[in-house]
């Protein structure tokens, strides 16, 4: 039985224990949506996420915890409307176990144009998807 209920937010304590199963379990996909998110849940889940994938948080990611720069198996991961900014952009960039990741959303992170380049260089061989508010880049 899971230390948290999908339909309220996570506490960042839970965020860690969803890490660990997330890495336990070689989850493939997985959605962290910051407070600042109005639509709920539901719209990922509507969109085809499986809910068990989908989070909303109580407190924005404004560093990313190093159990999920581990997640070596995840090929989609959407970190939109947290407060990573640049320095989160170059950590997911320069995390070796993120090599799996084809589709990543950043969208709403204060992430500029500064942070755009080391993503676009590193999305895997075959391409993928790419968001950070202001675009979408598909292929590398």
């Amino acid at each position: 039985m899971p230390a948290w209920n999908p339909d309220k937010p996570l506490s960042p304590d839970q965020l860690e224990t969803v890490l660990q199963q997330a890495k336990r379990e070689r989850w493939t996909r997985l959605a962290l949506i910051g407070p600042r998110w109005t639509r709920g849940r539901e719209d990922l889940i509507d969109q085809g996420w499986p809910g068990d994938r989908v989070f909303a948080l109580t407190d924005p990611l404004t560093t990313l915890p190093s159990a999920l720069l581990e997640l070596a198996n995840l090929t989609t991961l959407n970190l939109s409307y947290n407060a990573i900014g640049e320095a989160g952009a170059e950590a997911l960039a320069g995390a070796m176990h993120l090599a799996n990741l084809t589709t990543l959303n950043l969208g709403s992170n204060a992430i500029g144009e500064p942070g755009r380049p080391a993503w676009v260089a590193c999305l895997p061989r075959g391409g993928g998807d790419w968001r950070a508010g202001w675009s979408r880049i598909s292929g590398c």
